[in-house]
């Protein structure tokens, strides 16, 4: 897909499912710039392009009520973080395994029912939070590779 196709599609979802814009004013009253908001604090989906090609480190959507993540989200290769807690999701898109530079992911408090089956391939995944969903249903291969963020220091 190229970039003008994955982006549009993703800032159509954003806007489709309500998914607020971060919040830079409260950022700037504090002395940050809105590059270190994406960098570091998430925060929102934002609509400006140069920030989903470039400065996309973090995404922050807890508590955004989405019931589904588009695939186009695993076109942005730079994050590092996803926090997805508190939604409505059932599934997780099989593009999300694409996220190489992937090393934090909460998927805590929805109603997932299975990972994608390539999850277990996120090399850099160093935490993965997933508790409070309740039918979720993991492969012999996920279960074993899931133990890993099962310690109170990685579960959350």
């Amino acid at each position: 897909m190229n970039n003008a196709n994955y982006i549009d599609q993703l800032i159509k979802w954003a806007i489709d499912n309500n998914v607020p814009e971060p919040n830079f004013d409260d950022l700037e009253k504090e002395g940050l710039t809105s590059l270190s908001h994406f960098m570091s604090y998430g925060g929102g989906f934002p609509r400006n392009r140069y920030d989903l090609e470039n400065n996309m480190y973090v995404l922050r959507l807890d508590n955004c009520d989405i019931s589904y993540l588009p695939s186009a989200i695993g076109n942005l290769s730079k994050l590092k973080r996803i926090d997805l807690r508190d939604n409505q999701l059932t599934k997780l898109p099989n593009e999300i395994c694409d996220l190489e530079n992937l090393e934090i992911l909460s998927i805590a408090d929805n109603d997932i029912l299975a990972l994608p089956t390539n999850i277990i391939n996120l090399k850099k995944l160093r935490m993965f939070m997933f508790n409070g969903n309740e039918n979720l249903e993991l492969t012999p291969t996920q279960e074993k590779w899931i133990v890993k963020f099962k310690s109170k220091e990685k579960y959350g």
